[in-house]
């Protein structure tokens, strides 16, 4: 039994917490090798020339704080796929909208295993049906492109 932590949003994250296998951990975040290996080599790498250099920083700073945070792990743990989580469209975000991408800063306070909520009440939905996004694109993870 859950006991209410504060608001609505802490009382669903000590929920989803107790039900919410663990991802197996292999190394400091608890993501695959593979995936840690690529978040190491996205801070060291340059922003592509398709964006701005701000923006790139930011989106980087977001993986990494997802992965930090735990949230990257949970989503992998509930279905999400590694392009659901770190993916971007190989020209450019406009094309995949990955959750690294889509967070733009804001903070999760819960997830499930087709949405990401905010602080702020915004919503990250996954498209479980069909994938719309990849019937013209195959998205890359962010520290693919401009590879």
């Amino acid at each position: 039994m859950v006991l209410a932590v504060g608001n609505w949003r802490q009382s669903a994250a000590a929920a989803l917490a107790d039900l919410v296998p663990t991802y197996t951990r292999t190394s400091a975040y608890g993501l695959p090798a593979a995936i840690e290996a690529g978040l190491r080599a996205l801070v060291k790498q340059k922003p592509p020339r398709l964006a701005s250099h701000d923006e790139w920083h930011a989106t980087v700073a977001d993986a990494i704080r997802l992965a930090s945070e735990g949230w990257a792990t949970t989503a992998l743990s509930m279905g999400w796929t590694e392009h659901d989580v770190f993916g971007i469209g190989p020209h450019g975000s406009n094309e995949w909208l990955s959750l690294a991408v889509w967070v733009a800063g804001r903070s999760i306070v819960a997830m499930d295993d087709h949405r990401a909520f905010t602080a702020d009440d915004d919503v990250y939905y996954l498209e479980r049906w069909g994938r719309p996004n990849t019937t013209f694109v195959a998205p890359v993870m962010l520290w693919e492109i401009g590879r």
